[in-house]
């Protein structure tokens, strides 16, 4: 993959995986982060500078996708961010296009998407991990 000179490399914030940060105009507005591990290519996100309607989102990816919601483990929390599962009822909310590849995760904030990223693994386990946890659902 030859991205070019990034504007930026740092890591992220919670989990210290290091990125690479570079600004893009096409087909949107914002700063795509590039995720490696051992030289190996984990995942790429795109942040939007200016959020987009579902309409924007079907125009540029298509209709299918599935609304899929999340819980945070808490229990497996390590005073930041703590690992998610699937929640028929957690409030962080992704469009997912699962037919695109690995994953193609579309965040919402408010019923609009804010960052799109493309995993290469799944987002998230289909239950919790924490014993105490009942909220589970598989979409």
């Amino acid at each position: 993959m030859v991205l070019g000179k990034p504007d930026a490399i740092s890591r992220e914030e919670d989990t210290g995986t290091p990125y690479w940060s570079y600004s893009t105009t096409d087909p949107v507005d914002g700063w795509l982060m590039v995720f490696m591990h051992d030289g190996i290519l984990i995942g790429i996100r795109l942040i939007l500078k200016t959020p987009l309607r579902k309409e924007d989102i079907t125009r540029l990816f298509g209709p299918d996708f599935v609304v899929v919601h999340y819980d945070l483990d808490e229990c497996l929390g390590k005073g930041g961010a703590a690992p998610t599962f699937v929640s028929l009822n957690g409030p962080i909310e992704t469009w997912e296009y699962r037919g695109h590849g690995n994953g193609l995760v579309i965040s919402v904030h408010n019923g609009l998407a804010e960052e799109v990223s493309f995993d290469c693994g799944p987002t998230g386990p289909p239950k919790s991990k924490c014993q105490s946890r009942s909220r589970v659902h598989n979409p």
